[in-house]
């Protein structure tokens, strides 16, 4: 039979190579959670610059399109200031052409089509005829 002490050395051998075998098997499995969690962050990181850069590009075309319009209605307005001030009368009439610029001022101002020259006659006739009752 074997000495007990050779049979002792061999179970704490036999332990200490099934410890040293658990451990080793843990850290290789804690690589592997390491390396899949930094690849989901390198994709989270890829994915915030991507709508960053999305984002950035909808706030500069927006910008881009307010800048636009206001210059389009300055340029209109300036228009109209040009023809009020060169057709100034005391009686404050208007041509057809200074109308038209006016409703084009207004239109650009609200983002909308410009207005029609003049009310449509059923209007005024019933206006008209309401007045005289």
């Amino acid at each position: 039979m074997l000495n007990p002490a050779i049979i002792l050395v061999l179970l704490v051998a036999l332990g200490a190579a099934t410890l040293g075998g658990y451990r080793y098997g843990y850290s290789r499995a804690e690589d592997a959670v390491s390396a899949r969690v930094a690849a989901a962050q390198v994709e989270a990181i890829e994915q915030a610059n991507r709508d960053t850069e999305a984002a950035t590009k909808r706030a500069l075309d927006a910008a881009r399109a307010e800048a636009d319009a206001r210059v389009r209605a300055a340029g209109i307005r300036r228009k109209g200031e040009i023809d009020a001030t060169a057709k100034a009368r005391p009686e404050c009439v208007r041509d057809a052409d200074s109308m038209r610029l006016l409703h084009e001022a207004i239109a650009a101002a609200n983002g909308t089509a410009p207005a029609a020259d003049s009310v449509p006659d059923a209007v005024r006739s019933n206006a008209a005829a309401s007045v005289g009752q």
